[in-house]
């Protein structure tokens, strides 16, 4: 199993690793939860492949006890990491999944279950289907738990919106204000995270760090922010095809909104909301790390999978329909019906880099007012004006290239040609954002001239170096590069 699922799980609710969760109500028997009585199918499946079947006998919030068909507890290794799957609905529906580890085993061959982690909503459904089978007599009780725990009300997330990480995890986990007050003045002297300081201290565990962030990231700015629930994942591949794969559904779904509602410019209204709707995810982007450079190849992961779909869209939508949905884009990249890659003007270096100077200027002015949403708007602008711009100019240009030129060399020509300046592009708006982002927020959370604010800047400063050194090789890249892929490999061959 992962050992970083924190970002939108409730860890919280369920972990006894470092401490309990806190004030839960015990029932008559002295249990920390009521039991249900209720049986339907079960499966339990181990890190190590195990996958054992059975039958509910109990379940609580807390966990579940379970008999297993057919197997001789003494040659299972319980030990191991188990995720649980309750068919309460049936086998043909969809389960309801847990985390969990093995706590106990009966005389009557019945396993005991915890649960030490939930998606956001799965513990929804699970609570749901509690309240829904119990006795009256016993929903009461399920009440009073659900009352008495902040963690685990009808409004989750919205009772840890705008709280600060230290109140959460106090609030979470049970955790004595003098232990965050402590951790808080190690913060003021060190100057570093408050999260790392606490896991350092062994207050809280990662995993239990990572759920607490998963409050303090994610509000609900749309109904699309619980897409967002799901885990940033730690692989660096894998999770740049999370993070490409997520824009690229966000742009083609705001897209097909938009147009279906009849929306006079519909394309231009779709950049502010998919801006809007990738909030979240940007949030959990910039807290994952103070890493610049990792900050930075990560969104240029969300900025590919918005490119591609603009791509996508640019094939397949009709001529009257771009006309209607993206004029702004023809009036601002000046392309014309008879405009291809091949008759495009890509030479002009010095004018390219004062231009792009220029942009990159607006883009810093506007993120150190707007921040993240200035940002995305950027990155939104950017996918949208060069996708649709330049697939135009290559689907026209495919008529118009040299004879020994098949259409699938020709796509490939373009991206070998055209694909790094914008990445480079991309890159110097991108650093320049977040340094402006940075800097922004040092001005406002830290003493002028103090040790924490000249660091801020120093290393804020590097980015903005950094953007502008992506820039010069970005224009370099637009003026030589293109016009030399183009050239070597428009000539007829001998």
């Amino acid at each position: 199993m992962e050992e970083n699922k924190g970002i939108s799980r409730l860890a919280a609710l369920f972990s006894r690793k470092k401490r309990r969760a806190a004030n839960w109500k015990k029932g008559k028997d002295s249990r920390r939860h009521s039991r249900i009585y209720v049986e339907f199918p079960v499966k339990l499946v181990g890190s190590s492949g195990l996958i054992l079947t059975g039958n509910s006998v109990n379940i609580s919030f807390g966990g579940a006890l379970v008999i297993f068909d057919h197997i001789d507890p003494s040659e299972v290794d319980w030990e191991q990491d188990w995720s649980i799957r309750l068919h309460n609905r049936g086998l043909d529906n969809i389960p309801i999944g847990f985390d969990a580890r093995v706590t106990g085993r009966l005389a009557t061959g019945a396993i005991g279950i915890q649960y030490i982690d939930a998606s956001y909503q799965d513990f929804a459904g699970y609570k749901e289907y509690l309240l829904e089978v119990c006795a009256e007599d016993q929903r009461e009780l399920l009440l009073e738990e659900l009352e008495e725990h902040e963690g685990v009300g009808e409004d989750f997330m919205s009772n840890f919106a705008g709280l600060p990480l230290g109140k959460i995890v106090q609030v979470i986990f049970n955790v004595k204000e003098k232990e965050i007050e402590q951790a808080l003045e190690e913060q003021k002297r060190t100057r570093k995270k408050l999260g790392d300081i606490l896991v350092k201290r062994q207050v809280i565990s990662k995993q239990q760090l990572d759920a607490c962030l998963a409050l303090f990231q994610n509000i609900e700015n749309t109904v699309f922010s619980h897409a967002f629930f799901v885990p940033l994942r730690n692989k660096k591949w894998v999770r740049y095809f999370q993070l490409a794969g997520e824009a690229f559904l966000f742009v083609l779904t705001t897209i097909m909104i938009t147009h279906s509602a009849g929306l006079q410019e519909s394309g231009l209204i779709s950049l502010f909301l998919v801006s809007t709707a990738l909030t979240s995810r940007l949030n959990g982007v910039l807290a994952n790390t103070d890493a610049a450079g990792r900050q930075a190849a990560d969104l240029l992961t969300m900025f590919l999978g918005m490119l591609s779909a603009y791509v996508i869209v640019a094939i397949n939508i009709s001529e009257q329909n771009f006309q209607d949905m993206f004029g702004f884009v023809l009036e601002v990249t000046k392309v014309e019906n008879k405009t291809t890659i091949w008759n495009r003007n890509f030479g002009e270096t010095g004018g390219y880099l004062l231009n792009n100077f220029f942009v990159l200027i607006s883009v810093v002015l506007l993120t150190s007012m707007y921040r993240g949403f200035a940002l995305l708007l950027t990155m939104t602008w950017n996918a949208c004006n060069w996708g649709l711009a330049l697939t135009l100019m290559v689907s026209q240009g495919i008529s118009a290239s040299p004879e020994h030129l098949s259409e699938a060399t020709t796509v490939i020509i373009s991206i070998i040609a055209l694909t790094p300046h914008l990445a480079l592009e991309a890159m110097s708006y991108i650093y320049g954002s977040l340094s402006a982002i940075g800097v922004s927020k040092s001005v406002l959370w830290h003493d002028f001239m103090s040790p924490r604010f000249k660091d801020d800047m120093t290393r804020h400063g590097k980015s903005l170096a950094i953007a502008v050194g992506f820039l010069l090789v970005g224009a370099y890249c637009e003026g030589f590069w293109v016009n030399y892929i183009l050239s070597v490999f428009g000539k007829e061959p001998g």
